[in-house]
C-alpha cells in the first residue's frame, strides 16, 4: 500500500472545485432563465404590438380610401358627364378653337376649379389636347395654374399620361371612362403631387365610333397637407409617387430607402426605418391607379419608441431581478457548497488513510447521499482490509504474479496446453547438511536460499510454482509467455549456481545446488481437490525436469535435447551421454550447460 497522500487527489484549485462548479452552474441557470424570459416577454410584445399597429393600419388605410374616394367621387362624375356629355365644349375642342373650348370646359367644371375660392391656388386644374395629343396652351388664369411651373412642362409631363381607358361596359361603370394616375410637378419651394384624371373626348358621347374622338381632358387635383398628413404623434405618412416622397412629416431624404423598402415589401413582413433617430414600421398600400399610369403608394411609419421605451424598462427590471436573483443565487450556493465541500475533504481524507493501508476510518454521517456515501466509504475499507489480508496470505503461499491472474480470475479452473520450460533446482546433501542442526535453523537456513533462488526466478521472468523441502520448482511459460520462456531458464539455472557459489564465500554452510530443466508441451492451470486448488504444471516434460535435476552435479546445469536446439549458436554446452531416467522407456539425451550468453 502507499506510505502517503497521492498528491493527484490533493486538493483541487479554486476552478475545479465542486463548490466552485455548483456555484457558477447555479448563477448561469439563473442568468439563462431571466434571460430567456426577458426574451419571450420581448418577444411577445413585439408580436403584440406589431398586430395592434397592423389592424390600426388597416383601419386607418379603410378610413383614408373612403376619404379620398369620396374627394375624388365628384371630380370623377364631372370628368365623365363633360367628356362624354357635354356638346358645346366637345364641338369646341374638335374645331380647334382652343379660347372657346377652355372656356366652355371650364364652365362644366366649375363647381371643381372654383372650390376653394381661389383658382390661381396650387389646388385643381384642368388642360385640354387634341387628337394628335398636344396640349392646347391656355391663356387665362380660371383654368388652374400650378405656380413656377410653364406650360411646356406641364404639356409633357400630362403628354404621358394620354392613355386609352378600356371600353366601357355600362353607362353606369365610369371607372373606365377615364384613367387614373399620381404626377408631380418642380414648383419652387418643393415638388408638388397632383392625382390625374385623363379622359378622351367623344362628340356625343358616342365611344363605339372613332369618327367622334375629338380629344382630351386632363383635370389634375392637389394631394395636400390634409390628404398627406395622419394626425397623431407616433404615426408619420405620406405617398410615394412619380419617383418622390410626398410628406411633411417624413424626410424627402428617405425617399430612396422608402422606395427600396416599397420594391421588396412583403404584405406578411413589414420592415424596419429609423428616422431621426426613432425606429418605424413600414407600412405600405398601394393607392388605385389605372394600368400604365404613373403609380402612387401610401406610406406610413408608425413608431417604435414607445414600444422600445416599454421594453428598456422591462430590461431594466429584468436587470435588477437578475442581479436580485444572481446574489440570492450565490449566497445559497456557497453555503450548500460548503457544507457539501466539507464532507466532501472529510472522506477524502478518509480515502488517504485507506490509501496508507489504514482500514480502521470512521467517514462522516449525514443524511441523503452524503450519509450513505460516508456508509459505503465504511463498507468499502472493511472488505478491503478483509482482501489485503487475503492477497497478503496468498502472495506466501504462491508466486506474486500467479496470485494476481487468479485475483483478476484470468486463470480457468480447468488445465490448458502450454510450451512451457519447468526448473527444478536442487540442495545436494541436504541431509549429511542439515544433520545435528536445530530445526530453527534449518527452516533459517532453507529460506535464505530459497529467497535468493526466488529472487533470480523473478528476474529471469520465472514463477514459482513450488517449494519442496529443499528443491524449488519453476516455471518459465506460465501462466504468461515472454517469447523466449527456454533460455531464460537456462539463464536463470546459470545464475542460480553462480549466485549460490557466491554466497558460499561467506556461509557458515556452503550449499551446493543442482539445477535441471526440461521444456516442452505441458497442461497448466489450478489443480487439486474441490476444496483447495493451486496452480501447477503437469506432464512428462515436468517429469523430465525433475529426473535431469536429479542427475545434475553440484554447481551443474542439466538440459534435455529440445532445449539444446533452441539455445543460441553462441551457448556452450557439453554433451553427456545419454541416460536412462525413471520413468523413461529409452534413454535420454542430456547436456551440461557451460555459458549461454
Amino acid at each position: 500500500m502507499s506510505s502517503g497522500a497521492d498528491p493527484a487527489i490533493a486538493r483541487p484549485p479554486l476552478w475545479h472545485r465542486f463548490g466552485f462548479r455548483l456555484t457558477l452552474a447555479i448563477l448561469a441557470i439563473v442568468a439563462f432563465i431571466t434571460l430567456t424570459l426577458l426574451g419571450l416577454v420581448q418577444s411577445r410584445f413585439n408580436a403584440a404590438y406589431r398586430e395592434f399597429v397592423e389592424d390600426r393600419f388597416d383601419d386607418q388605410i379603410r378610413s383614408f380610401e373612403k376619404q379620398f374616394n369620396l374627394r375624388r367621387g365628384k371630380l370623377e362624375q364631372i370628368i365623365v358627364n363633360t367628356s362624354q356629355f357635354a356638346v358645346r365644349p366637345q364641338a369646341a375642342l374638335r374645331t380647334g378653337d382652343s379660347e372657346r373650348a377652355y372656356v366652355d370646359f371650364f364652365y362644366e367644371l366649375e363647381p371643381i376649379l372654383l372650390a376653394d375660392g381661389n383658382s390661381d391656388s396650387n389646388g385643381t386644374f384642368f388642360r385640354l389636347f387634341n387628337t394628335d395629343n398636344k396640349m392646347l396652351i391656355p391663356t387665362d388664369r380660371i383654368y388652374g395654374k400650378i405656380p413656377g411651373v410653364n406650360e411646356q412642362t406641364i404639356a409633357e409631363r400630362l403628354e404621358e399620361c394620354l392613355i386609352m381607358p378600356p371600353t366601357p361596359e355600362t353607362e353606369e361603370d365610369y371607372e373606365n371612362f377615364f384613367s387614373l394616375g399620381y404626377l408631380s410637378f418642380p414648383t419652387p419651394d418643393q415638388p408638388s403631387l397632383y392625382e390625374i384624371l385623363v379622359a378622351p373626348v367623344y362628340l356625343g358621347g358616342d365611344a363605339s365610333d372613332e369618327s367622334t374622338y375629338v380629344g382630351w381632358i386632363a383635370i389634375g387635383q392637389h394631394l395636400g397637407t390634409e390628404v398627406l398628413d395622419t394626425a397623431s404623434s407616433t404615426v408619420e405618412s405620406g405617398i410615394y409617387a412619380d419617383q418622390q416622397l410626398f410628406s411633411t412629416s417624413i424626410p424627402r431624404s428617405a425617399s430612396s430607402d422608402i422606395a427600396k423598402k416599397i420594391a421588396a415589401v412583403d404584405q406578411s413582413v413589414h420592415p424596419e426605418y429609423k428616422v431621426n433617430g426613432i425606429n418605424y414600421l413600414v407600412f405600405t398600400y398601394r393607392l388605385a391607379s389605372s394600368p400604365g399610369m404613373p403609380r402612387g403608394y401610401r406610406v406610413q411609419l408608425y413608431s417604435l419608441a414607445g414600444l422600445e421605451a416599454l421594453v428598456d424598462r422591462i430590461r431594466n427590471l429584468a436587470v435588477w431581478f437578475l442581479a436580485a436573483a444572481l446574489l440570492l443565487g450565490l449566497t445559497l450556493s456557497y453555503f450548500t457548497s460548503q457544507s457539501f465541500a466539507r464532507h466532501i475533504e472529510a472522506l477524502v481524507n478518509v480515502m488517504h488513510q485507506i490509501g496508507d493501508g489504514d482500514f480502521n476510518v470512521n467517514p462522516p454521517e449525514g443524511k441523503g447521499e452524503l450519509g450513505v456515501l460516508g456508509k459505503a466509504t465504511r463498507s468499502m475499507a472493511g472488505e478491503l482490509q478483509l482482501k489485503e489480508k487475503m492477497n497478503h496470505v496468498l502472495n506466501m503461499v504462491t508466486d506474486p504474479a500467479i496470485a494476481k491472474e487468479m485475483l483478476a480470475g484470468k486463470i480457468e479452473l480447468g488445465g490448458e496446453t502450454r510450451e512451457v520450460a519447468t526448473l527444478f533446482c536442487d540442495i545436494r546433501g541436504f541431509t549429511p547438511l542439515t544433520d545435528g542442526m536445530d530445526p530453527r535453523d534449518v527452516v533459517e537456513l532453507v529460506n535464505v536460499h530459497m529467497t535468493a533462488m526466488a529472487d533470480l526466478a523473478d528476474d529471469h521472468k520465472g514463477v514459482v510454482d513450488k517449494y519442496v523441502g529443499d528443491e524449488i520448482m519453476v516455471l518459465f511459460g506460465a501462466p504468461h509467455s515472454y517469447g523466449n520462456d527456454w533460455v531464460n531458464a537456462v539463464r536463470c539455472g546459470l545464475d542460480m549456481v553462480a549466485a549460490r557459489a557466491k554466497l558460499n564465500e561467506t556461509a557458515e554452510r556452503p550449499i551446493r545446488i543442482g539445477v535441471g530443466i526440461g521444456a516442452g508441451e505441458v497442461v497448466a492451470g489450478r489443480m487439486g481437490s474441490d476444496r483447495r486448488r493451486n496452480y501447477t504444471v503437469l506432464g512428462d516434460r515436468v517429469n523430465l525436469a525433475a529426473r535431469l535435476c536429479s542427475k545434475a552435479g553440484p554447481g551443474e546445469v542439466i538440459i534435455d535435447e529440445a532445449i539444446r536446439e533452441r539455445l543460441p549458436e553462441s551457448a556452450v554446452v557439453e554433451r553427456i551421454d545419454s541416460v536412462q531416467l525413471k520413468g523413461f522407456k529409452d534413454r535420454v539425451p542430456v547436456f551440461k550447460v557451460i555459458s549461454v550468453d
